[in-house]
């Protein structure tokens, strides 16, 4: 008796379907996180983009939620993403002023396909924000000095009590001060610094509550 061994041949059947790429939009990155912002200004732009994937994408709305963010660069409402092309687009972030905090926003992208959504967040930060007219000495600058004791110690009489300059040799006439804390007032003075690097006498002091 012979013995004959057969092979067994597998054959494997694939669905053309299940091969193919799922036509549609993706956006990227998932979120946009702007980090800390002091409230009352407006963050760099960040960017994202807009896929069509598998097939041309008509994006019919972009739906923004979060009034803290703005989203710009997008073409006019709607438009059409050829396959395999991307959109790009940015995003800002400009907290109320007098409301620090966690905020949170998130962009929908609606097309006949698909709908895609990318999530924003980002902190307003506590901040002071003096300002100042212009010297009329040419070419100098600013020290900025800070004092929280009270009304009566935070005098230009009193310069000692301002303690060292938070800001040297600052060419602006403004100053974003971060480094503040909820339910404390602040008293901020100035110096002009001329090229020589003499400083001149105390300002007045110019007053700001914090909640």
């Amino acid at each position: 008796m012979s013995l004959r061994i057969g092979v067994l041949a597998a054959i494997l059947l694939v669905s053309g379907d299940s091969w193919s790429q799922q036509a549609g939009l993706s956006v990227s990155p998932a979120n946009l996180n702007f980090g800390s912002v002091p409230d009352g200004t407006r963050s760099s732009p960040q960017t994202g983009t807009v896929t069509a994937t598998g097939a041309a994408v008509t994006v019919t709305a972009a739906n923004l939620s979060g009034a803290a963010f703005s989203i710009s660069g997008l073409p006019t409402l709607p438009f059409t993403i050829p396959a395999g092309r991307i959109q790009t687009f940015s995003v800002t972030f400009a907290p109320a002023s007098g409301s620090p905090g966690p905020d949170s926003g998130t962009i929908t992208f609606t097309s006949g396909l698909n709908n895609v959504s990318q999530t924003l967040t980002g902190t307003g930060a506590l901040n002071v924000l003096p300002t100042w007219n212009s010297s009329t000495t040419p070419n100098v600058t600013y020290n900025v000095y800070r004092c929280s004791i009270s009304a009566t110690a935070c005098v230009p009489s009193q310069r000692l009590n301002f303690g060292g300059p938070i800001a040297t040799h600052d060419p602006a006439t403004s100053y974003t001060d971060l480094n503040v804390s909820p339910g404390v007032t602040y008293y901020y003075a100035l110096t002009a610094v001329d090229a020589s690097n003499r400083e001149s006498e105390l300002s007045g002091a110019a007053r700001a509550a914090i909640p």
